[in-house]
């Protein structure tokens, strides 16, 4: 694979690092305005798992404010809601999020929060909810069948 001239590898570190100052440093306002702007928030829920797999709290709730205040998608909103408790370290309130997620339908936000909910049950040491969540993921990609089987054991 080619790697990126170096000029498109210093704009995209500038964009991000835009990206990054807009979520902490911004008045909520000028978010909500930016995000009016582009009119979806397709990148949130990217941004979003980054944020939580770097612990960045302070981030994740600038960013639930931001998304609460558009009222477009209230969906990614409890994904949100289920990372802050995550980091919080209130399992609960986390699985409490999550679980609004889970519907008729297996869509990009309920696989992560089927994901999420595994990885709690497993922390929590609740096997039977993680072998539900890992079931259900195992029905919609061979990635989780080997975590399934382990479980089952």
């Amino acid at each position: 694979m080619a790697a990126l001239p170096a000029e498109s590898l210093a704009r995209i570190e500038e964009l991000e690092a835009a990206f990054d100052t807009l979520l902490t440093e911004a008045p909520p306002q000028e978010r909500l305005s930016r995000v009016s702007k582009v009119g979806n928030l397709a990148g949130v829920p990217t941004k979003a798992r980054m944020l939580f797999d770097q612990k960045n709290l302070k981030g994740l709730e600038l960013l639930l404010e931001t998304v609460e205040k558009s009222g477009k998608e209230p969906r990614l909103t409890h994904l949100l809601q289920g990372y802050r408790a995550e980091l919080e370290g209130a399992a609960e309130a986390a699985m409490a999020a999550y679980q609004e997620l889970l519907g008729e339908s297996l869509e990009p936000l309920t696989e992560t929060a089927l994901q999420r909910i595994a990885a709690l049950s497993i922390e929590q040491n609740n096997l039977q909810s993680a072998l539900l969540a890992v079931e259900c993921l195992s029905g919609v990609s061979l990635v989780y069948q080997p975590m399934h089987a382990d479980l089952l054991k």
